[in-house]
């Protein structure tokens, strides 16, 4: 189960990442200027970009599979638990 967790974990960080890249790139080729077409103000703390609803769509998708693939990594982290403490061995007891 731990092995399953754990491949689980990994895809899951990868796909998160992968859509984070490309949320990143779709929202940097978006135009700086609105035109008819584009619909929708996308801002963030530095600037705001116009999409059309199409593009905006996408955004929306792209980071929803985001945020939603991270919890599942992080599901899994807990679901895993902690890591299995290795015991060293016994202690052999002293008699005074």
């Amino acid at each position: 189960m731990k092995q399953i967790l754990e491949k689980t974990i990994k895809t899951a960080g990868a796909v998160g990442f992968c859509t984070l890249f490309a949320w990143i790139i779709v929202f940097a080729s978006s135009p700086k200027k609105p035109s008819p077409d584009m619909q929708i103000a996308i801002s963030t703390d530095a600037e705001t970009r116009y999409v059309g609803e199409a593009r905006g769509f996408l955004l929306d998708l792209l980071m929803d599979v985001c945020a939603l693939s991270f919890l599942v990594a992080f599901g899994c982290t807990i679901a895993k638990g902690r890591p299995e403490k290795k015991e060293d061995e016994p202690k052999e007891s002293v008699d005074v």
